[in-house]
């Protein structure tokens, strides 16, 4: 979650399962606090989107996570909150989708940090 605190002070967290938004929100909270900095978050909780994932409907999925985030403002980042939204990015405009961090990208860019130290 660090990168996404590196990124911007406006971020947009999105998830598709009501009990993942606490999870990810306490690591988005531990990034902010771990950089000394001051970060405004909105939490997005996008209905529907987990039950058609669930039932095989992966074009819902994605439909509704992009409808949503489009239509959430202007946000400096946007982090995906759970692996299974990483594909919703594909065909969001470009000026949205280069401001997404998925949870994997961001575990990715943690563990090389701390190794590299």
């Amino acid at each position: 979650m660090e990168q996404a605190v590196v990124l911007g002070e406006r971020i947009l967290l999105v998830c598709t399962a009501r009990r993942a938004m606490p999870v990810v929100r306490s690591s988005l909270d531990a990034a902010v606090a771990r950089a000394g900095v001051s970060r405004r978050i909105t939490e997005l909780w996008v209905s529907g989107a987990r039950d058609a994932i669930t039932s095989g409907d992966i074009a819902t999925h994605d439909r509704l996570i992009g409808q949503q985030v489009v239509g959430a403002g202007d946000f400096d980042v946007i982090v995906f909150g759970q692996v299974s939204m990483v594909p919703a990015r594909i065909p969001l405009p470009r000026e949205i989708a280069r401001r997404i961090v998925t949870g994997p990208e961001a575990t990715v860019a943690r563990m090389r940090a701390l190794v590299e130290r």
